[in-house]
């Protein structure tokens, strides 16, 4: 690099060299754009509604020959209107931003107007898809929020529907693990209706994916497979649940992620369409 005058020198007579230049970048979250649950579509109003059918299914009754048949029931339906949230975000180049100033990792030149554009519409373009992670992993808590963390909807209470949850109580050493497990499959497969699914994908925070592998029961499973081969939790015996994976959700992703972490607890599969589910 070229000699450039020292800027910690108060005199400036001196010279310094620059070597290479430390650009410290913030994280990049992209796992669930990566795992693409939500998929994207273009509107051109600015708001939506969704239509809901609601079919009943009931076991009919024998009745008497040439007697009186029973009556079909009527599917109930209903329309909800939602507005598309706007999330502008402009940012400008002036004089001040080039005129001056010197070119990062540079000795004696300013950076060209190309260069502070691109820097710029590089991190706008990174601040929108941060904002739509954040968003999209809260709409798999049933809520709807902007960057600033305000509540836009609730889904739960727009469709009014009651929110489920399992307590695993890890801090208990007694705790049937795999009973919890079980239990939020088939809480799962329940309210499935007539979709179907093979699989059970959990992302769920690093203090509960810590309790859980730590957990004595867990623990005790890892050694029972290591001696034995065999693994208990995912030998559900006349279980038809399908596979429930625990995914630590904190590991940030840039051009290429680092594996998550994983635990899998797996019964007998039964045909499935994927469902996400946060535990409590």
């Amino acid at each position: 690099m070229a000699p450039m005058i020292n800027p910690f020198d108060a005199g400036g007579y001196t010279l310094a060299e620059m070597t290479q230049a430390i650009n410290i970048l913030p994280n990049i979250y992209t796992r669930l754009g990566e795992m693409g649950l939500f998929r994207f579509e273009g509107i051109t109003q600015r708001s939506v509604i969704i239509e809901q059918a609601e079919g009943v299914l009931n076991l009919l009754p024998t009745v008497p020959l040439g007697g009186p048949a029973t009556v079909a029931n009527r599917d109930t339906r209903s329309m909800r209107s939602f507005t598309v949230p706007w999330i502008p975000h402009d940012d400008v180049i002036t004089p001040q931003d080039i005129q001056g100033v010197r070119g990062f990792g540079v000795a004696d030149a300013a950076d060209p107007l190309a260069t502070v554009m691109e820097r710029k519409l590089t991190r706008m373009r990174a601040k929108h898809a941060q904002t739509r992670e954040y968003m999209e992993i809260n709409a798999l808590r049933g809520v709807v929020k902007d960057g600033a963390g305000t509540e836009l909807y609730d889904y739960f209470d727009e469709f009014g529907l009651a929110q489920q949850s399992v307590d695993f109580v890890l801090g208990t050493g007694t705790t049937n693990v795999q009973a919890k497990c079980r239990e939020v499959l088939r809480d799962i497969e329940t309210e499935l209706k007539g979709e179907t699914m093979n699989g059970v994908l959990a992302l769920v925070s690093p203090g509960f994916f810590d309790k859980l592998i730590g957990h004595a029961k867990v623990e005790d499973a890892y050694k029972y497979f290591s001696s034995t081969g065999a693994q208990p939790l995912r030998e559900a015996g006349a279980s038809r649940s399908p596979a429930l994976c625990l995914r630590n959700t904190t590991q940030p992703s840039r051009s290429r992620p680092a594996r998550p972490r994983r635990w899998f607890l797996r019964g007998k599969e039964s045909p499935s369409r994927s469902a996400p589910w946060t535990p409590s």
